[in-house]
């Protein structure tokens, strides 16, 4: 596969992500700080904020993904799969606890 290909591949994945940390952000903001007096935050908002604070793991996710003859597809769709896992896995947790609040 030629580096172009897998340059768009890796960036839709990471927008893709980066979309689905913003929902799961928002979502969670709502349920559990809004109650609390804080403004809501819309999906942008959170997904800003969770690149901000990203920034600094994604040097150290690269590294992760850089195998011996450079750039990894393969490991870098593996690690964007498992994140995204994460993600839901965390706001189906949530969702159950704000059921019971």
């Amino acid at each position: 596969m030629n580096k172009l290909a897998e340059l768009f591949i890796s960036f839709g994945c990471s927008v893709l992500l980066a979309m689905l940390c913003g929902v799961v952000v928002s979502d969670m903001w709502t349920w559990f700080v809004v109650p609390l007096g804080v403004m809501p935050i819309g999906i942008a908002h959170a997904m800003g904020i969770m690149a901000i604070l990203g920034i600094p793991m994604y040097g150290m996710a690269y590294k992760q993904v850089e195998g011996d003859m450079g750039f990894d597809l393969k490991r870098f769709l593996t690690m964007e799969f498992v994140i995204a896992a994460m993600y839901l896995l965390m706001w189906g947790l949530a969702a159950v606890y704000h059921s019971f609040m």
